[in-house]
């Protein structure tokens, strides 16, 4: 479960720490049901990086939203559906 990750981002910039490397084919062997969030108005997070994730990731469940932000809200229901649908 990915949510508002950045894709790939340069050693120096305040989310690097938090990025996956652009090759993603080991996690996508190991990784099972693979679900990505990303709200289409996030200041933090490019929504350029949930569609690089998509290209790197075909299998993964891509859920798009208009005006989430960076997903800071007390509820998300989704992500709570997608995992229980996992257990």
């Amino acid at each position: 479960f990915l949510v508002a990750a950045p894709f790939h981002s340069p050693a120096n910039h305040p989310l690097a720490s938090f990025a996956l490397g652009p090759d993603l084919k080991k996690c996508a062997r190991q990784g099972g049901d693979m679900f990505l969030y990303q709200s289409k108005d996030d200041a933090v997070v490019p929504y350029a990086d949930a569609l690089a994730y998509k290209t790197a990731l075909p299998a993964a469940t891509l859920r798009m939203f208009a005006k989430r932000g960076h997903f800071l809200q007390d509820r998300f229901p989704e992500l709570v559906k997608d995992l229980k649908s996992v257990l």
